[in-house]
C-alpha cells in the first residue's frame, strides 16, 4: 500500500478522504476507492475483482505485449520494487533478438532507485548514474557502446558485497541450498525432528506493522505474538546468492482459508535487516482445502540477489500478513467483496517445511570488491 496516496492523487486530482494506513481495513476492498475520494473508479475496481489470471486479464489488449516487442529496452528497477517480480517477468517474455539488444539494471533501492533518509542499511555503490537514461537513447541512436552495462545482460547489484555483477537472467539457477524450519525457532540444514508451531492470526487487530523498504532494520525476533521467527546456524563460509526463493510449507489452519507471509531476513553483525517476501492463500495452492487439513503450500518470492558472510546467518519471519497486502479475512470470500473476518489459528508442520535458496554460480570473495 505504499503510494497509495500518491496513486489516488494522479486518478482523482486530490488527496484521499482516508489515512494511507487505514486503507487496509476497508471492507470490503472494492469500495475502496468510493470512500477514498467520493466516487468509484471502475477500471480500477474491476481489477480488484479478478485476482486469478482469468479471461479479464487474458483479453487485457496488454496482455502478450512483451513477446511482440522488437525495440530495445532499458528496464531499471530495484530489488525493494514493488515491480520488481512483473518487471523480471517481463525481461524473459521479450523475444531472444530484443533481449540481446536489451539491458537490464537491478539497483538494491525501492521504487525511486535511491537511498532513503535515515536507510538503516547502505549501499555504497548502488546507485546509477543520472544519466543512465540519456546514455542509452545516444546509444541506440548513434550505435556507440553504452557505458553502464552490455546489452543481452542482466546487471545486478549484490546485497552484502556492494558490487555489480552481470547474468542473463535471474531465473536460470543451477545449484541451490535449502533449509529446513525447525523446533526451537532454529533453520536446519538437514531434516528435523517433526513437531509444529502455532500462532493466531487476527486480520482486524494485528500486532505488528512492516515495511516494504530497502534493507531495514527488523524488529527483534519473536517480539510479536502472532509472527514466528527462526535463525539459522551462522555460515561457516560466505555464500552468494541470486534469483527467486522457493518456499514449501506443510500448513494448516482452524479456518476455511488464510494466508500465509514469509520474510527472508539477513543478519549482518548482529543486526537483522529483510532481504525478500513472499506470500500465498491456502485455497490458492489447494482449492478445495477443509479446515483443520494439514497440506502443503508451495510459492516463489521475487528474485533477488544477496551474500551472507562468514559468521553471519539467516533469518525468517513466518506470519499470516503484510501491510504490502490486503489483509486476509480467513474466510473463502474474494478478498474484495470479503466484509467478515475471522480470527485464525494457523500451524507450520516440521519435517517437511523448508525453503530453497538459489547459490549464485558468480565466486563468493570475502573482501568486497567496491569496483
Amino acid at each position: 500500500f505504499a503510494g497509495f496516496s500518491w496513486f489516488l492523487s494522479m486518478v482523482s486530482g486530490s488527496r484521499p478522504k482516508i489515512a494511507e494506513d487505514s486503507a487496509i481495513y476497508v471492507r470490503p476492498y472494492a469500495l475502496l476507492m468510493k470512500r477514498a475520494t467520493g466516487s468509484d473508479l471502475p477500471a480500477f475496481t474491476e481489477t480488484l475483482l479478478h485476482d486469478r489470471y482469468d479471461d479479464f486479464w487474458k483479453n487485457d489488449p496488454r496482455t502478450g505485449t512483451m513477446e511482440k516487442l522488437r525495440v530495445p529496452v532499458l528496464f531499471v528497477g530495484g530489488w525493494f520494487d514493488y515491480y520488481c517480480y512483473g518487471m523480471c517477468r517481463m525481461w524473459e517474455k521479450l523475444p531472444e533478438e530484443t533481449r540481446r539488444q536489451s539491458l537490464f539494471l537491478m539497483t538494491p533501492f525501492g521504487h525511486e532507485m535511491a537511498p532513503k533518509p535515515g536507510q538503516d542499511y547502505v549501499f555504497p555503490n548502488g546507485l546509477l548514474p543520472s544519466d543512465r537514461a540519456a546514455k542509452w537513447f545516444h546509444s541506440i541512436r548513434t550505435g556507440t557502446p553504452y557505458p553502464y552495462g552490455t546489452p543481452g545482460s542482466f546487471h545486478y547489484y549484490v546485497i552484502g558485497e556492494d558490487r555489480w555483477k552481470n547474468a542473463e537472467s535471474p531465473y536460470r539457477v543451477s545449484a541451490r541450498k535449502t533449509l529446513y524450519f525447525a523446533p526451537h525457532g532454529r533453520l536446519k540444514d538437514a531434516v528435523p525432528a517433526s513437531g509444529s508451531a502455532s500462532f493466531f492470526y487476527d486480520p482486524d487487530h494485528p500486532t505488528h506493522h512492516d515495511q516494504h523498504d530497502a534493507m531495514y532494520l527488523l524488529e527483534p525476533e519473536n517480539r510479536y505474538e502472532d509472527v514466528l521467527s527462526f535463525v539459522s546456524e551462522p555460515f561457516d563460509e560466505s555464500q552468494s546468492f541470486f534469483g527467486p526463493v522457493t518456499v514449501s510449507l506443510r500448513v494448516s489452519t482452524d479456518c476455511e482459508d488464510t494466508s500465509f507471509f514469509l520474510r527472508i531476513g539477513l543478519i549482518e553483525d548482529g543486526k537483522p535487516y529483510n532481504v525478500v517476501d513472499g506470500a500465498s492463500t491456502i485455497v490458492h495452492g489447494c482449492p478445495a482445502y477443509r479446515a483443520g487439513e494439514v497440506v502443503t503450500l508451495t510459492f516463489e518470492s521475487q528474485p533477488t540477489a544477496f551474500t551472507v558472510r562468514r559468521g553471519n546467518a539467516i533469518r525468517v519471519d513466518l506470519s499470516s500478513y503484510s501491510d504490502c497486502f490486503v489483509h486476509h479475512p480467513n474466510t473463502r470470500e474474494k478478498l474484495a467483496l470479503a466484509v467478515k473476518t475471522k480470527v485464525a489459528k494457523n500451524t507450520i508442520h516440521f519435517g517437511e517445511s523448508f525453503f530453497v535458496l538459489p547459490l549464485s554460480e558468480s565466486p563468493c570473495s570475502d573482501r568486497i570488491n567496491l569496483s
